[in-house]
């Protein structure tokens, strides 16, 4: 099987946050990340467009999303945060859990959570993938803290090359 975003003719687009090239540089280790401080929000996005149609049989994830919101005010404070992996044959669809996941908490409190898997699939007439997370905290008045940070570490989406590509890798 190939990874088809290290095909060299895969299209990388980003959008927020750091090194994002580490979203696939077969490292678990490092991350296209960011992170946000008191009442702000973070998303970042690492996107690979594929050289062709392929049908995908495996993904392999590792993200992390983290927020945090903490007052000791009677205001309405938030935390959120989420990450999750779409495909595109047409339209953007996720492939569901365990790449997609959201959490929340209002006043104080906290939200995180990790992923680091390989998942089966069938998944035909594919030309992108990309994997999304996000952190938000709000603060509805008066004092109070928060922060938050999402990483993705590894994103690999493996098929087979279809027999009239053979000659691109």
């Amino acid at each position: 099987m190939e990874d088809f975003i290290q095909n060299s003719s895969t299209v990388h687009t980003y959008i927020g946050g750091s090194n994002p090239t580490y979203a696939y540089d077969n490292s678990y280790k490092t991350s296209h990340s960011g992170s946000c401080g008191r009442a702000a929000s973070i998303t970042i996005e690492n996107e690979h467009e594929f050289p062709f149609s392929v049908t995908l049989s495996q993904i392999t994830i590792k993200m992390e999303a983290y927020a945090y919101v903490s007052t000791s005010e009677p205001y309405s404070h938030s935390a959120s945060a989420s990450y999750d992996v779409l495909v595109y044959d047409g339209s953007w669809t996720s492939i569901g859990s365990p790449a997609e996941w959201s959490d929340s908490r209002n006043n104080s409190g906290s939200v995180s959570n990790i992923v680091n898997t390989t998942i089966d699939v069938t998944l035909g007439g594919i030309t992108k993938i990309k994997a999304v997370a996000s952190s938000s905290n709000s603060l509805g008045g008066g004092g109070g803290t928060g922060n938050g940070y999402v990483y993705i570490y590894e994103i690999k989406a493996f098929g087979l090359i279809p027999y009239s590509y053979g000659f691109i890798i």
